[in-house]
Order: C-alpha cells, then structure tokens, then sequence
C-alpha cells in the first residue's frame, strides 16, 4: 500500500501550512478600524442643548405686558368717553321729550333726534368692542413676537439650540371629565427638570429690553435683578445652559 507523502524543503516543517492572517495583516487592520472610529467621532455632533420657559410667567410678570395693558386701558378709557357722551345726549333728549305735547311737531322731532341718538349710541359701542378686540389680539401678537426675539437673542448667546414651552406647569381648570381630558391631551410636558429652566433668566432681559413706561406699577413677582446663575426655578433659575451631558462639546 503507497502512503501519500507531503515534500518538503530541507529545514522546514513536516506539517501543511494553513490559511490566515499574519501579524502584521492584524496590525493593519486595528489601525484601520481606530482611525475610523476617531474620524467617526470628530463629524459626530454635538448633544443639543434644550432648555424650557413657563409662557404664562413671562407674559404676566413683563414690563411689556405692563405697558401694552396701559395703552389698551387709555384705549378703552377714551372709548367709553365717547359712549358716554352719546348717552348723556340721550338723557337730555329723553327729558326734552317731556316738555312737549305727545304727537306734537316739537315732540316728533325730538322723538326723531331720540331714535337717531339710541342708533348712534348702538353702533358705537359696537364699534367699541370690535377696536378693543383687535387691539387685544394685536397686544397679545406683539407680546408672542417680542419673547421669542429676546428668547432668540439669549439662546444664541448661551449656546442654546431649542427652547420649549413646559406646559406642564399650568393648572388643569375645574371642568367635565370629557372637558378635562382635552386639557390633558392638549399638553406635550409630563415633566422637565428646574435645572434647564431659563424663565427667570428670559424675563430678567426682557424687563430689561422693555422699560416700563412712566407712571406704570411694576408687574408683582417680576425680576429686578438678574436671576442666579445656579438653582432651579423656585431659588433663581439657571441664567445659562448648564453643563453637563446635554451641553455642547467645547
């Protein structure tokens, strides 16, 4: 019986070589494989910042809340002037009335000049609450558009990428249960943290932006110093983005 043989060169071994990497293949491909994690790590981007305000705080505890209120009050004091003045008119006509003979010519005029007054009195205070409606709509649009400009400002100064409404704050409002549900499914917060809450901090600049005017009583609650720079939103909220797992690499 032949048994196979393997040929072999003098001084090497008798065993057949077998399939593999060598060392150094090894070696190149770990260098590989690091340097491709390092370049993965460098275009990786940087956690985002988000931070949340309470709307309804910012809006009551403002200057410009403050102010707007003031220009809508003058508004409203000069339209009820104007109404009044048309029922003291009517007041007048109605006593003039009586001095005539019902029927008369007299007294036909003046029930005439009387009917004219109640439909002036009528459109004006039509006209009244139609201006006070647009003013208070157009009131709560400047006050919208001035806390995200100051939001804006303070984000871009502070590194911050996102600012949320926590609406979670708010008071759910004694209703039906079907009423009461709507207002739960309506908010988008369970929760957020004091840490990342930048209220305070918003409504220092803002009541720094917008001067109250002359003669107006400063907003209760409302901030006349800076806020602390640690804490949370019941001891001075944070007035810059805190550092940690969220913060932007430096």
């Amino acid at each position: 019986m032949i048994t196979p043989t393997h040929s072999t060169r003098p001084g090497t071994s008798s065993q057949p070589r077998r399939a593999g990497f060598s060392t150094g293949s090894l070696a190149i491909a770990a260098i590989a494989l690091a340097g491709g994690l390092i370049a993965g790590a460098s275009f990786a981007p940087n956690p985002a910042v988000t931070c949340t305000v309470d709307l309804s705080k910012l809006f009551s505890q403002s200057n410009l809340n403050v102010n707007l209120n003031v220009r809508i009050k003058a508004m409203n004091d000069d339209l009820e002037a104007r109404v009044k003045a048309i029922e003291d008119k009517i007041k007048l006509k109605r006593d003039e009335l009586e001095l005539f003979a019902e029927n008369s010519p007299r007294w036909a005029a003046a029930q005439q000049e009387f009917q004219e007054l109640i439909g002036s009195l009528n459109a004006e205070k039509k006209f009244a609450q139609d201006k006070m409606g647009v003013e208070g709509a157009k009131a709560i649009a400047e006050m919208y558009r001035s806390v995200r400009s100051v939001i804006e400002a303070y984000s871009k100064a502070q590194g911050i990428d996102y600012v949320m409404l926590n609406d979670s704050l708010a008071r759910i409002l004694p209703a039906d249960p079907e009423k009461t549900m709507d207002q739960i499914a309506q908010r988008r917060f369970l929760y957020a943290t004091d840490a990342y809450d930048i209220t305070d901090a918003i409504l220092f600049e803002m009541n720094k932006t917008y001067p109250l005017v002359p003669g107006a009583t400063p907003p209760t609650g409302s901030n006349a110093t800076p806020p602390s720079s640690t804490g949370g939103a019941n001891g001075g909220t944070t007035a810059a983005p805190p550092t940690g797992a969220s913060a932007p690499a430096s």
